[in-house]
């Protein structure tokens, strides 16, 4: 009697405050399927490259065979392009080089020959892998990379090597307005990314602010429409102060680049 009043409670405060949760109130997730983080893919730049984990070896320890599949979206949101690499490693960097996108998106799906593995690694497979996985981008083919990690998802792929569709679990939620914490210096030329994971189209306003609490913006500096699973990105240069973000994402936290005008040659990339 006593599960069945939490399941009762859990559930009547998932549609209480359902205008808040960054994820659909009941979800249910394919059983060993991937869950994956959206990644950004620029193609406009010296490179990208990612950084893919084996979920089942890692957790055994083992090197066990994996295949590594990125789905590729353009800025659109319209799929694009597909590649697969299968790999005993615990980690493997996938570099797919130029596959004709100067921007868009992608995501992180692994699959495993359940024949071939023993009867306690095989009950692993029932587990949803998460994948957050670390971005690596550079200026130019001979600048230094810098990494980053996924930001937010929520997108699920089955257990299954043939099935190519995905459910998109993140959901609009109540507007509201975030503030990047890097301060914004003239010298710099900043580019924001934004990623929409949600099964619906996505409008961000970015509004300049002169301090971090400053919470009554002016006009904004760019509206944005940020398809499903596409992307849009926001320039500013030449300004001080902060940049903050009005949109109803379950997290309105852009990727962004750090341009330097000083030095031509490096950026830096981060969530905040």
């Amino acid at each position: 009697m006593k599960t069945i009043l939490s399941k009762v409670r859990r559930s009547a405060g998932r549609l209480r405050h359902r205008w808040s949760l960054p994820y659909a109130s009941f979800s249910r997730l394919p059983t060993g399927g991937s869950v994956s983080d959206l990644f950004l893919w620029r193609g406009d730049i010296g490179g990208t490259r990612f950084i893919a984990e084996n979920t089942l070896a890692l957790l055994t320890a083992e090197p066990i065979e994996v295949i590594h599949r990125l789905t590729f979206f353009d800025a659109e949101g319209q799929p694009f392009h597909e590649s697969e690499s299968s790999t005993r490693d615990l980690y493997k960097t996938i570099d797919p080089g130029d596959i004709g996108l100067s921007l868009g998106t992608f995501i992180h799906s692994t699959f495993y020959d359940s024949a071939s593995l023993s009867s306690a690694t095989r009950r692993l497979l029932n587990l949803q892998r998460a994948h957050r996985g670390y971005c690596q981008y550079r200026r130019q083919k001979d600048s230094i990379w810098s990494s980053v990690h996924g930001n937010l998802g929520g997108i699920t792929s089955t257990a299954d090597l043939n099935n190519h569709n995905h459910r998109l679990l993140a959901r609009s939620r109540r507007p509201f307005l975030y503030t990047p914490q890097h301060h914004i210096r003239a010298e710099q030329t900043v580019m924001l990314f934004f990623l929409n994971p949600c099964r619906k189209d996505a409008a961000i306003s970015i509004f300049r602010c002169h301090s971090e609490k400053e919470t009554s913006p002016a006009e904004p500096l760019q509206t944005l429409q940020v398809p499903s699973l596409g992307v849009r990105n926001c320039e500013v240069s030449g300004q001080e102060g902060y940049v903050t973000c009005r949109s109803r994402l379950p997290m309105c936290r852009p990727l962004i680049f750090i341009q330097d005008n000083c030095n031509h040659h490096h950026f830096d990339v981060f969530h905040t």
